[in-house]
């Protein structure tokens, strides 16, 4: 059975870099890449009043539909771009909404992934100091082995 390794893909130049070392390992290894996106929806203000007015909630839910969509297309996007470099390799794409950590562990999970590729770009924001980065979490939680690449 091939590995199958899971790119966190955040559309950045650190996202890419990640991504190109994996798409090249895993050529020479023989493999699958998932190419992973987590994306967050705003939170929705005064959330009753929304779910009391049908019209309200049926523009949310229109709303979360072309955000799901719009973080897919530009993934897919992502990966023909890959495959025209990597024909060989087998590419999946995978979009799904909630806070990128859990989400990425989840998919760990239950795409029985091998290795997870993330791209880190050295950040000087206080949110970044206070809480630490995504890729920090990620090579403190997740149960299988991690790859950190730099980015720009």
């Amino acid at each position: 059975m091939k590995p199958t390794w899971l790119v966190a893909h955040d559309f950045s130049a650190a996202s890419d870099a990640a991504m190109m070392v994996a798409a090249s390992d895993l050529g020479r290894l023989g493999g699958r890449l998932l190419l992973f996106h987590a994306y967050r929806l705003p939170p929705v203000a005064s959330g009753l009043e929304a779910m009391a007015n049908a019209r309200g909630l049926q523009s949310w839910n229109r709303f979360s539909e072309k955000v799901a969509e719009n973080a897919q297309r530009h993934l897919d996007e992502v990966a023909r771009k890959l495959a025209k470099r990597f024909p060989e390799l087998e590419i999946e794409t995978r979009c799904d909404e909630g806070a990128p950590v859990p989400a990425i562990l989840q998919v760990v999970d239950e795409a029985h992934v091998a290795r997870v590729v993330v791209g880190h770009a050295a950040g000087h924001n206080l949110r970044r100091r206070l809480a630490g980065s995504v890729t920090e979490h990620i090579v403190k939680e997740c149960k299988v082995p991690v790859l950190v690449v730099k980015g720009e």
